[in-house]
């Protein structure tokens, strides 16, 4: 039986200022690589709770915080939600990756002394929760082995 293999990728769009603020959007695209297209997901942004997140768009937060061990560091995240539906959105096919949200989430930057980490958790019908990590730093975006 085929298995959806859903993940989640970011990339920076180019940002706006605010007063006296350095922010940025950032764009999460969700992919499948199975054949099999995932009509239902559950799909979870995690944002480094250091993070000051300005506006998240159509994502909904649970006001929960989410903690993740990495590199035998304890990081604590804000959760964006999407829960992904073909009755109000496309399915989710082999190499054809969509907006998690349209425009991006509006995100301050980081500073330039230190790093923060961005993960996505995402869910469905057919396969087991999958995770993956990015460090966030002024000098952009990198995944996390």
């Amino acid at each position: 039986m085929d298995r959806t293999r859903l993940r989640v990728d970011f990339e920076i769009l180019p940002g706006t200022r605010l007063p006296g603020i350095p922010v940025f959007r950032l764009r999460a695209m969700i992919s499948n690589d199975s054949p099999e297209p995932a009509f239902y997901g559950v799909i979870n942004i995690l944002i480094d709770s250091a993070v000051t997140v300005f506006d998240t768009q159509e994502l909904t937060s649970p006001h929960e915080i989410h903690e993740e061990t990495l590199f035998g560091q304890v990081i604590k995240f804000k959760i964006l939600q999407r829960i992904w539906s073909s009755q109000s959105g496309l399915p989710i096919w082999l190499s054809q990756p969509l907006p998690v949200s349209f425009n991006g989430i509006l995100i301050g930057a980081p500073r330039i002394d230190t790093y923060h980490v961005i993960g996505w958790q995402v869910t469905s019908p057919k396969m087991p929760v999958k995770k993956g990590f990015y460090r966030l730093d002024s000098f952009g975006l990198a995944p996390l082995i």
